[in-house]
């Protein structure tokens, strides 16, 4: 399969700034919103953006050449979930940048131990595709509390950062 790594690139940029812009939405929230159980995905806002991170944070490891990386200690605050994650994000992206072959296979372990193989550019739209679900269901949960939430989907990244020539004609 011919594939296109600038997609990717930028697909993983998408994903960092899709989930900085909630993180700032969530860091407008009192604490007793933030931090609560709401019985949904991960308990809540708060643990569900820990949980796209530790994931996050799992996946780098693993594309860096570490089977079965350990899940890294969860943050206890918005600060130290921020901190903690810009390094993930920017990790992510120089992998992206770093890669020239899109089918090489990750040979990893699952956290259970199970081993498991992927070609690297179904891990790198799964790690997108799973931050874009958490944070949908983050966003509903601000909806639920009456906020209003960003808006993250990949349109109005591409607004937010427009491509040069005759591909951003017509968006």
């Amino acid at each position: 399969m011919n594939l296109d790594g600038a997609m990717f690139i930028e697909h993983m940029r998408y994903h960092r700034w899709a989930s900085e812009a909630l993180v700032e939405a969530a860091r407008a929230l009192p604490a007793e919103e933030l931090y609560a159980d709401r019985h949904s995905s991960h308990g809540g806002i708060f643990g569900t953006l820990r949980h796209v991170y530790q994931a996050d944070t799992i996946w780098l490891a693993r594309l860096n050449g570490e089977t079965k990386p350990a899940a890294p200690a969860p943050p206890e605050t918005i600060d130290a979930l921020e901190a903690a994650w810009r390094p993930v994000h920017d990790g992510l992206i120089r992998w992206a940048e770093s890669q020239s072959d899109w089918n090489t296979m990750l040979v990893y372990r699952r956290l259970n131990g199970e081993p498991l193989e992927n070609p690297v550019w179904e891990v790198a739209l799964h790690v997108v595709n799973h931050g874009t679900l958490h944070r949908g269901q983050a966003m509903g949960m601000l909806r639920q509390l009456g906020h209003t939430p960003p808006a993250t989907d990949l349109v109005f990244y591409r607004r937010a950062h427009p491509r040069t020539g005759s591909a951003g004609v017509g968006r």
